[in-house]
């Protein structure tokens, strides 16, 4: 059955078709061939999901966990990263 493997498509390339899915519409044959892949592959199936659940919370509460996300307290100044930044870029000895 090799003409399977020419049909099937891996876990690896769903993971990524998934996701491209969620931005953009597929061609025809690329959306059936994701329908039969996800007929029998149960890991597939909850990565769908996880994806789906990720997208509806950031959709509805992305705002909130921006917030969340932004540093608390003293940044360093300007001078402080340029120092950083030359440290990392320096040679090492």
């Amino acid at each position: 059955m090799s003409w399977v493997r020419g049909i099937m498509l891996t876990c690896r390339e769903m993971t990524r078709l998934l996701s491209d899915a969620m931005d953009r519409s597929l061609p025809l044959h690329l959306r059936m061939r994701m329908r039969v892949h996800l007929a029998i592959c149960t890991s597939c199936q909850r990565y769908q999901r996880q994806l789906r659940i990720i997208r509806h919370t950031l959709g509805k509460h992305g705002e909130r966990l921006e917030e969340a996300w932004k540093p608390q307290g003293p940044s360093l100044s300007p001078e402080a990263k340029q120092r950083l930044q030359r440290a990392l870029e320096a040679p090492r000895q």
